[in-house]
């Protein structure tokens, strides 16, 4: 357990999770056994993980959501197992610059808007795009174990600058 966290009231952590530091949790969010969360990460009211998953840097779920594939960092987690864009409004707030949200939405769109297999796309960014946040997405989704959630078809509207 890392420090200043937020546990809200109800909220579950089971045995053996991982929590890095800044992360709040609302009521009822509930987390399976051995789920990594890293730091500033926000997990909205009745959220449910699964066990073993984890949870990007400034990532997101919004209330309700419920995964049980790995949420890349700066994503935002919608409905079951999908994402809807990045987390503007906590990149923002985490003092990243205008060039370095420009390159996360252009990455975002590459992985999961284009028309390559999430695999391919990896690889095909990995040359394209070299921004520190660029790569942390890029070697998040790349370790993962279980798979990661996929776009909805649906845009986040704070998406949009």
């Amino acid at each position: 357990m890392g420090s200043r966290n937020l546990l809200m009231a109800c909220t579950h952590v089971a045995h053996d999770c991982r929590l890095g530091n800044n992360i709040i949790m609302a009521n009822g969010a509930v987390f399976g056994g051995y789920v990594e969360v890293e730091d500033r990460a926000l997990i909205s009211a009745t959220c449910k993980v699964h066990q073993f998953v984890r949870i990007g840097t400034l990532a997101m779920m919004q209330g309700g959501a419920a995964i049980s594939k790995d949420l890349p960092p700066f994503t935002v987690a919608r409905g079951d197992n999908s994402i809807c864009g990045l987390n503007t409004i906590g990149l923002r707030r985490a003092g990243f610059t205008s060039e370095e949200r420009i390159e996360l939405r252009r990455l975002y769109r590459a992985l999961f808007r284009g028309n390559l297999p999430l695999r391919e796309a990896v690889a095909a960014a990995r040359k394209e795009f070299r921004g520190p946040s660029s790569v942390v997405m890029l070697e998040f989704i790349a370790a993962s174990k279980r798979g990661v959630c996929a776009h909805s078809g649906v845009e986040n509207e704070d998406e949009i600058e």
